[in-house]
């Protein structure tokens, strides 16, 4: 029995070793789960943070159950709406660059978001985050699965999954932290201000790469 948990151990032990040797051998596939993580670091915190701003900006205490629910539905909406982009646009378009690039409307569209005190503006607004994040996430999948073979595809996504989790919880901790001091419409900002500036360096050293 414990042979059999020492080598299963082992195995798994291998199976991670493989991944990140994979992963360190690829640039694409770094900067995609690098992107990724950064992206959820920054984003998870700010879910909870809607509901502080719908009360204080769009509509306070007596509106804030509707307004709020009627937000994250647009965002499901807008959801849909990216999935269906993401499936026309067509796999030519599947790159870093395609995921910097929507990184950074999406840091634009948070921080006009958090400017925003009319509820219809901050609606559309609040849809196109949906359709940004779900493009996002399908560029993710799709580089990953066009940059790994078999075998490595599941230890790549092994590997960002075991690392996404633990984050979403660390970015919670950190929002929560900063509202107390900051306020919620100030940390969006900051976040917008982060997602941009995350996206600009990536684009600026790709583009030194290629050049050199």
């Amino acid at each position: 029995m414990m042979f059999h948990v020492s080598k299963t151990i082992s195995n798994m032990a291998n199976e991670i070793k493989q991944g990140i040797g994979f992963i360190k051998g690829s640039m694409v596939i770094r900067q995609v789960i690098n992107l990724n993580l950064l992206s959820t670091l920054i984003i998870s915190m700010q879910t909870p943070l809607v509901y502080i701003f719908v009360k204080n900006y769009l509509g306070g205490e007596k509106l804030l159950a509707a307004r709020s629910g009627m937000l994250f539905s647009l965002a499901g909406v807008g959801g849909v709406i990216g999935g269906i982009l993401i499936n026309s646009i067509g796999k030519k378009f599947n790159n870093i660059s395609i995921m910097t690039t929507v990184l950074l409307f999406d840091g634009i569209t948070l921080i006009a978001f958090s400017n925003s005190k009319i509820f219809l503006l901050s609606s559309i607004l609040f849809t196109f985050l949906g359709v940004i994040f779900v493009v996002f996430e399908t560029l993710t999948d799709t580089i990953i699965q066009e940059n790994t073979n078999d075998d490595n595809r599941g230890k790549v996504y092994g590997f960002l999954g075991s690392l996404v989790d633990p984050l979403s919880i660390i970015s919670l901790g950190i929002g929560g932290a900063l509202t107390g001091v900051f306020g919620a419409k100030a940390i969006f900002i900051l976040c917008g201000i982060a997602e941009i500036t995350v996206a600009l360096i990536y684009k600026t050293y790709n583009k030194v790469k290629s050049i050199s």
